[in-house]
């Protein structure tokens, strides 16, 4: 079994990459490649940049640079929707654009990229073992913006998303999700909540609490491998 973890910024991969063991790195375009192992099990780790073109670009690249990956998780922090706080895990049943709207003749595709599914599902096996671990099982919505304002959250969940369960806002799962969709490569978004959306000083909120997310979001990732990864 191998698996390759991805997270946007150095602060969400940097715990994972403290506990492997016999790392070699590798440079692709630019990315640094950390390969070792985690509980027996061969773990690639990767930082790719915030933002949907970069977790595109980074999954292309982690597809023709590694071709016999099993698995792809991506782990890293999210605004979140209250009653949700700080710290708690959600984990990406299915994950969605929020800021994707194309013309189609059907009732609502809103979200929805052009020859994609609406929603991109998370890979089944690993659900079902987060939902033994804990966390939220919800649908992550990604915007190419950080997510502030309750209105706008709370319109866009009226207007379009009012029955698929949307906890957390990021910047890269669909991305990520799509490019797994493409490859046919098995993928799952995990998310700690750094912020809530629309809570006064939510800004000072993430810049106080996005490297303890992040690592909250790594424990959980080593709770997976270490304990269950075994089980697949």
């Amino acid at each position: 079994m191998k698996i390759a973890i991805v997270g946007a910024m150095d602060c969400e991969i940097e715990f994972l990459n403290s506990k492997m063991h016999n790392v070699n790195q590798k440079v692709v375009e630019g990315f640094t490649f950390f390969i070792g192992y985690i509980n027996n099990i061969n773990i690639i780790v990767v930082k790719s940049g915030i933002g949907k073109v970069a977790a595109g670009i980074l999954f292309t690249i982690l597809k023709t640079t590694f071709s016999d990956i099993d698995k792809v998780i991506n782990v890293g922090i999210a605004g979140g929707i209250d009653p949700l706080r700080i710290g708690d895990i959600v984990i990406g049943k299915n994950t969605i654009y929020g800021d994707v709207n194309i013309p189609s003749s059907e009732e609502d595709t809103y979200g929805q990229m052009a020859e994609c599914p609406r929603l991109f599902t998370g890979d089944e096996e690993l659900v079902q073992i987060c939902q033994q671990i804990g966390g939220h099982i919800a649908t992550i919505c990604t915007c190419d913006t950080f997510t502030t304002s309750k209105k706008d959250v709370d319109e866009l969940i009226s207007n379009h998303f009012q029955k698929l369960n949307v906890l957390a806002f990021d910047m890269e799962s669909a991305a990520f999700s799509q490019a797994a969709y493409r490859f046919n490569i098995p993928f799952l978004a995990v998310r700690a909540i750094s912020d809530v959306i629309g809570r006064e000083n939510q800004n000072k909120d993430y810049e106080l609490n996005f490297k303890k997310a992040s690592k909250i979001s790594n424990e959980y990732i080593l709770k997976l491998i270490e304990k269950n990864f075994d089980e697949i």
